[in-house]
């Protein structure tokens, strides 16, 4: 028999903005970057998360450059198994890891398709993944 227990490290969690660029068809509360306008139904809470994540994503088109934007916590979550010798069975593990990222922005790995390589801009306030532009604050 696998038991599965979730022990959860305390996270500070943050309030950040989430959006994406297009519908994945399966979360019916999923908004589109595009309609972004930073009102309450784009606030999410990230329980197991201390940035907010702002990721631009440049595409060439036949005809011109095409910017798109996801807005969302960053991904700070580790999951492991750990072993309980006394009671003889696996569990499960969470852990939010802090230092994973630093404030500001920097450029994805160019993977070479068209456009540009992403922009990843963290920053560690709540909601602080709002602007439409990486110049200013997130």
């Amino acid at each position: 028999m696998r038991v599965e227990n979730i022990l959860k490290i305390k996270a500070e969690g943050i309030m950040c903005y989430r959006c994406v660029a297009t519908f994945s068809g399966y979360d019916a509360s999923e908004q589109l970057c595009s309609q972004f306008n930073g009102n309450k139904t784009f606030q999410v809470s990230c329980p197991t998360s201390t940035f907010c994540v702002k990721k631009t994503i440049y595409y060439k088109s036949q005809t011109s450059m095409v910017k798109t934007v996801q807005r969302d916590c960053a991904t700070q979550k580790y999951l492991s198994k750990s072993y309980d010798y006394e009671k003889r069975e696996w569990y499960d593990t969470e852990e939010v890891i802090k230092t994973v990222y630093e404030e500001g922005c920097a450029t994805g790995e160019d993977r070479g398709a068209t456009g540009r390589p992403p922009e990843y801009c963290y920053c560690n306030s709540d909601l602080c993944n709002f602007s439409p532009s990486n110049k200013t604050k997130w």
